[in-house]
């Protein structure tokens, strides 16, 4: 159980620390913050909130003390999915566009029940 947490984890670390490093930094190369009318300030604090989920979900994977941690980043960055996904909805996105965050919604809970677990 302990292999899928970190396997999982880390497609979902990876994923968000990109995502989030992208925002920061500006990287913007299919429109998403201008079609989904964010400023740049929202978008960057978005990219922000998902490098320090990521973070918290590292501490997790390596500290059994500190799990709880990493519980909590993955819920904090499920309930950030779920926010991106109304706000797809919100300008009628296509599926492809919204794929993404439900896939990362499944990683998410994954790693949440099995961070759970070991």
């Amino acid at each position: 159980m302990n292999v899928v947490a970190w396997i999982v984890g880390s497609i979902a670390v990876v994923g968000f620390a990109a995502a989030g490093l992208m925002k920061i930094v500006g990287v913007d190369p299919d429109g998403t913050r201008f079609r989904l009318g964010y400023r740049r300030s929202e978008w960057r604090a978005i990219g922000g909130a998902e490098i320090v989920g990521a973070t918290g979900m590292v501490v997790g994977l390596v500290s059994r003390q500190l799990e709880w941690i990493g519980l909590a980043s993955a819920v904090a960055l499920m309930a950030l999915m779920v926010g991106a996904l109304l706000a797809h909805a919100r300008v009628e996105d296509e599926t492809p566009k919204i794929v993404p965050a439900v896939v990362m919604v499944f990683v998410l809970a994954l790693f949440a029940i099995f961070i759970a677990i070991r």
